[in-house]
């Protein structure tokens, strides 16, 4: 449980806009006895310097579309800043960059692409005039229960395992080895084709008896369903559309070069699926709701189909090398494409590209699933002509999550009330998202995926629920925006209870602004439930937040990061459950 006492650990602010380098470095800092407050921009690094007592700064010449030297500058002028040691993080050395740096007061600067962990945590101790410590010294400060890391450095356990050229080399066999069946092959060809025909269309699909199966069963389910069932690849086709047929029959042949080996593989299969059904049909309803075309909903759904295939690559090519990256993630409560990036030099989505080229997808339906994981603020760079198509990619990734449908292998959850608004989601969206989806995915599971009926019982909410030491039954306080990921996680969690009596706050501190509002928002809703103060778990994107004392009499309570995933909050929670 975690103790609010005063702050005896040097405060580091790590400014750095690549989210695996800057999760990395606050895991390491933090297992090494200081408090880390990660930003992004210059606006997050004013209010942390505001907020917090900060002894160093770990900088990024880059941050997304502002400049480091400018935030450099800034913190210079203010009384609290013209002393402050700070580190430069850069990819390049420049002469004129270090006669810059030199003329602001800064005397060292770390090239990412060499430095070492332990060289770092040196480097830092020696700028604060404190003794090194190793981050697995006994000299380390002693961290609170959530804290807590293994006993093995976070540097070691994230060594990389392969290089880049041979996962290139092994995902490129891989696509060349799973390419696309003749039945498929000859139908995308002939969809090229402005004088293709539906019986044209017809002939070949039935030459391949599973294909012609699941077209029939697609037509009839949610997605396509229009009046009666239909009983003919030829009706069947009707109802789909020449234009869907490309896109239905590439996915269906996808899924099926991965069910074959399932048995093997380090992530359940079954769960994965229903995961990425649930994130298709989340992207295909909000691409609807923005007035999209049909081909434009089709599309959004299979780069929700398809976003984390490149992790079932992984694991078929790598098996116990991946396997350790799993592991890693879950030992260390991070995200897995953070984790993959270190360990093996990539990420699935990156090499989710370069199967899908191999296979000639469009570069439309290429490039959401290749940059779902990038920062928000780097997409419009990255891709210009596809920014909405990623943004919803994203958010239907992260709602899929919340709402605890399926799981890719590692579940993350983070806030994603700004790609709600860049898409101006309305509320009957988000309701609607709530309310049918959860269905929707069990019946296409079916309809993609060879299930018995026993098998499509199994949900994974009912799997997440099992995990709490006992049920959830929540008073959640957020802010009042559309699209709160974090409110939709609390209600999946506490919706199959028969006992309504709340038994925990849940506090969504990820905007320092909202703080006064919130705190009288968590003790009225106390107050009207009739609840004693109840254990209190705040959700926070600044460490150690300064919180009302009124929210701290009496009640055990407990932090959150604003990304955390499914194992830190079992813990975190249990933690904060008094033992059976």
């Amino acid at each position: 449980m975690l103790a609010i006492e005063p702050d005896v650990h040097p405060g580091i602010m790590v400014a750095e806009d690549e989210s695996a380098l800057r999760e990395l470095l606050v895991l390491v800092l933090q297992h090494a006895g200081f408090n880390a407050f990660p930003v992004t921009n210059r606006r997050e690094a004013c209010a942390c310097l505001a907020d917090h007592k900060i002894d160093l700064i770990l900088l990024d010449i880059g941050l997304g579309d502002e400049s480091g030297i400018d935030l450099l500058k800034e913190v210079r002028t203010r009384p609290d800043g013209s002393e402050l040691p700070i580190l430069l993080l850069t990819g390049h050395a420049d002469r004129r960059t270090v006669m810059t740096l030199a003329q602001l007061g800064v005397q060292e600067y770390v090239l990412k692409s060499h430095f070492h962990f332990d060289d770092l945590l040196s480097r830092i101790n020696r700028n604060l005039g404190r003794k090194h410590v190793l981050a697995t010294g006994s000299e380390a400060p002693q961290r609170t229960a959530e804290a807590a890391v293994p006993t093995n450095q976070p540097a070691d356990l994230l060594t990389p395992l392969i290089t880049r050229e041979r996962m290139q080399e092994q995902i490129q066999r891989f696509a060349e080895l799973k390419a696309l069946s003749p039945t498929v092959t000859q139908l995308l060809h002939l969809t090229e084709r402005p004088d293709c025909s539906l019986d044209q269309l017809a002939r070949i699909i039935k030459q391949d008896q599973v294909i012609s199966l699941k077209v029939l069963k697609i037509a009839n389910s949610v997605v396509y369903s229009r009046g009666e069932p239909v009983d003919t690849i030829h009706k069947a086709l009707s109802r789909i559309g020449t234009a869907q047929i490309r896109q239905l029959v590439s996915n269906i042949a996808v899924i099926d070069n991965f069910n074959a080996s399932a048995a093997k593989e380090p992530i359940n299969v079954g769960l994965f699926w229903e995961h990425s059904i649930a994130t298709g049909l989340i992207a295909a309803a909000i691409t609807r709701t923005r007035n999209g075309d049909e081909r434009e909903i089709d599309r959004a759904f299979t780069a929700g189909l398809l976003h984390d295939v490149g992790r079932l690559v992984l694991a078929e090519q790598l098996g116990p090398i991946y396997q350790r990256v799993l592991d890693t993630a879950n030992r260390l409560h991070l995200p897995l494409d953070q984790v993959e990036s270190r360990m093996l030099q990539s990420n699935h989505a990156e090499l989710m590209q370069q199967i899908l080229n191999f296979w000639q997808f469009p570069t439309s339906l290429i490039e959401p699933i290749a940059m779902h994981h990038l920062p928000f603020a780097a997409v419009q760079g990255a891709s210009p002509h596809h920014p909405d198509e990623i943004h919803t990619l994203s958010l239907a990734n992260a709602y899929a999550h919340a709402m605890l449908l399926g799981s890719s292998g590692n579940d993350c959850f983070q806030p994603v009330d700004h790609l709600a608004e860049k898409l101006d989601l309305n509320a009957d969206t988000i309701k609607f998202i709530e309310r049918e989806i959860p269905g929707q995915t069990m019946e296409m599971k079916c309809a993609f995926y060879q299930m018995s009926p026993q098998e499509k019982q199994v949900e994974y909410q009912n799997i997440a629920i099992k995990q709490f030491r006992q049920p959830l039954r929540t008073l959640y306080t957020g802010p009042e925006r559309p699209g709160d990921s974090f409110k939709m996680l609390f209600a999946r969690l506490s919706n199959s209870t028969v006992d309504k009596t709340p038994n925990l706050s849940v506090m969504n501190l990820t905007n320092i602004q909202d703080r006064d509002g919130l705190t009288n928002a968590v003790l009225e809703k106390e107050k009207n439930a009739g609840v004693a103060p109840l254990p209190l778990l705040v959700i926070s994107s600044f460490e150690n937040v300064k919180l009302d004392s009124r929210l701290l009499a009496r009640r055990p309570l407990a932090m959150l990061p604003a990304t955390f995933t499914q194992g830190q909050l079992v813990e975190t929670v249990n933690g904060l459950s008094p033992a059976n």
